[in-house]
């Protein structure tokens, strides 16, 4: 059912997260019950590529009071979720509504987007229902320059979730010059 909520108890207390539909049901299953994205006590800053509605994020924020995030969603029909479950740690989080491209520079591209948000993709797929859009792009590289540069004394979390160009983007990013990032 759209627009459910569902109290999750977490390490800092209790959350309330706002459900878009069942696949964002299925997602909290498997990063709070299934533990896709196992964290440590650390304190980190996490840079969230496909964000989605934010569940990863809460996760990740509520680990401790002093996680920090970064988060990139280009579908613009999750923004409203991700923004209203974001609200509690505002200060702890930067919201970008735009996609992550594997080129060396930042552009307009299409992306594909489904209807239950999750599948979204700059991938056409035959196995969805999508709708061509255009949006603005960044590249993983000048997220990491940006990134590892305000953050050169944090433990950095790179988690992406990008529907398909997952090893694609990762292969544009010389990691010897980001020592900081898991």
């Amino acid at each position: 059912n759209q627009n459910k909520f569902i109290n999750v108890r977490t390490p800092i207390g209790n959350v309330k997260i706002k459900m878009r539909n069942r696949e964002s049901a299925r997602t909290l299953y498997s990063i709070f019950i299934r533990k896709d994205y196992p964290l440590d006590k650390k304190v980190h800053h996490i840079i969230d590529l496909g964000s989605n509605i934010g569940i990863s994020a809460i996760y990740f924020l509520t680990r401790n009071k002093q996680n920090s995030a970064s988060l990139y969603e280009a579908d613009p029909r999750n923004l409203s979720y991700l923004k209203e479950n974001l609200a509690p740690y505002i200060k702890r989080s930067n919201i970008q509504n735009i996609a992550v491209n594997s080129s060396i520079k930042d552009k307009t591209i299409d992306f594909f987007i489904t209807d239950c948000g999750k599948y979204s993709s700059l991938i056409y797929s035959e196995n969805f229902k999508q709708t061509k859009i255009k949006v603005n792009s960044i590249s993983l590289n000048k997220i990491l320059e940006e990134q590892c540069n305000k953050y050169k004394y944090s433990d950095i979390i790179l988690k992406v979730d990008l529907e398909g160009i997952e090893m694609e983007i990762i292969k544009t990013v010389n990691f010897d010059n980001y020592k900081n990032i898991s």
